[in-house]
């Protein structure tokens, strides 16, 4: 498997976006029915998930790091990795820093549609970093092992055309 995939970053950040996004929507149906009997359980899993997401963000960054450093790339796709780099940090201080405000001090009440706001700030970078990701492999092709020519006696499409 590591020559398939010699670098972790692909594995990890979608833990990382997992744990996040099941934190925000957690969090967000705790705003909207907040007198439930399943609310404050809810506020729990959802801040362990921050914190989980937190955790993970640090293996990301370091792998994502790694990836930066060693995977192949032209002048062309130089740029748009060191935007994405540049947003998945600035995301990164953004999501450990609500991690650290719910660690510290969780918000009460009167606080929460406030960490509520960060948390949306925080999903909309996540969204915006993950597609600048996502395009430097399905754009660019970063990271993907190109197979020139595949022997295998047929040829397989999924289009079909009508010959009459």
């Amino acid at each position: 498997m590591i020559n398939i995939l010699p670098n972790w970053h692909p594995i990890l950040v979608h833990f990382t976006i997992a744990l996040y996004t099941t934190s925000f929507l957690l969090y967000f149906f705790v705003l909207i029915y907040p007198e439930r009997s399943w609310a404050r359980p809810c506020l729990t899993t959802a801040y362990v998930n921050l914190w989980l997401g937190g955790i993970f963000t640090v293996l990301t960054v370091i792998a994502g790091f790694y990836a930066f450093s060693t995977i192949d790339h032209s002048k062309v796709v130089h740029e748009p990795m060191q935007i994405h780099r540049n947003w998945a940090l600035g995301n990164a201080f953004i999501w450990w820093g609500l991690a650290l405000w719910a660690a510290i001090k969780r918000p009460e009440k009167n606080l929460r549609i406030v960490f509520f706001f960060f948390l949306i700030v925080a999903m909309s970078m996540l969204t915006i970093t993950g597609l600048k990701g996502g395009e430097l492999v399905y754009r660019y092709g970063v990271g993907v092992k190109i197979i020139d020519k595949i022997e295998t006696g047929d040829n397989h499409n999924h289009h079909k055309h009508n010959t009459h």
